[in-house]
């Protein structure tokens, strides 16, 4: 818990320009009452740092304009490792869109103590373009194939994109059909293809109501009905009900 704690402290100024941010390891005493601990961290936080010129090198597929307009960070910020980890996603998922689904993005940051300034280089592997191959579903002990595959945003044959997963886990979710949704990739039998796995865990999704009333002029009265949000597995809604005096 305590190289946890030392790790998120010196995060924070990591996010703030200090990155020559020095925590210790923590000392422990107790109060005078002798009924409390304390932990004690000394905190050396050294010098802010900002942001300097930013370039991307390597296997470029579009221009230099568009991928460094991905990057967090612009020239005269604040340096934040946070913005980095985010500008270095974003370029994946750039990529990632476009069939790279093995891209490699290796950051560099050259530091100038004396100018207390960070450079930003962003080295791009692109890899080969990748496509999907089979998609498969699993769980579905009731649903149909059909009600989940018309809910996905990619093909069997086209080219990988990491949007088009997101937005078919999304989709599949708001059927309301499933406790759990997971649209992942695995292997295939070609490095240039990949599977799409659509895993899943099925709810109740019926209901089932009765009652029982009295009226001076029915006397008794039973009343009952049953719904399903799923039926037959086709993803169509029913519903019956019936009243009996």
């Amino acid at each position: 818990i305590a190289r946890i704690d030392r790790e998120r402290i010196a995060d924070l100024y990591y996010n703030e320009g200090y990155v020559d941010i020095l925590v210790s390891d923590p000392r422990l005493s107790l109060t005078p009452n002798r009924k409390h601990l304390l932990i004690t961290y000394d905190i050396e936080e050294g010098q802010q740092y900002s942001t300097g010129s930013i370039g991307v090198e390597g296997d470029l597929i579009d221009t230099r304009e568009t991928l460094v307009g991905l990057v967090k960070l612009k020239e005269g910020d604040v340096f934040s490792r946070k913005k980095l980890r985010e500008s270095v996603l974003a370029i994946n998922d750039f990529y990632a869109d476009r069939g790279h689904a093995y891209v490699n993005v290796v950051p560099r940051t050259p530091t100038d103590k004396k100018e207390r300034r960070i450079d930003l280089q962003l080295r791009i592997e692109k890899g080969e373009l990748v496509h999907f191959d089979r998609i498969q579903i699993r769980g579905n002990t009731k649903t149909r194939d059909k009600v989940i595959r018309r809910e996905m945003k990619v093909n069997e044959g086209d080219l990988y994109t990491t949007t088009g997963l997101k937005e078919s886990q999304r989709l599949i979710k708001n059927l309301g059909f499933f406790e759990e949704v997971s649209v992942a990739t695995s292997k295939a039998d070609e490095p240039t293809r990949t599977n799409v796995d659509v895993d899943i865990k099925e709810r109740p999704t019926g209901t089932l109501s009765a009652g029982v009333g009295y009226s001076s002029v029915d006397n008794f009265v039973f009343q009952g009905s049953a719904s399903q949000d799923n039926f037959l597995g086709l993803g169509l809604r029913g519903q019956v009900g019936a009243s009996l005096g």
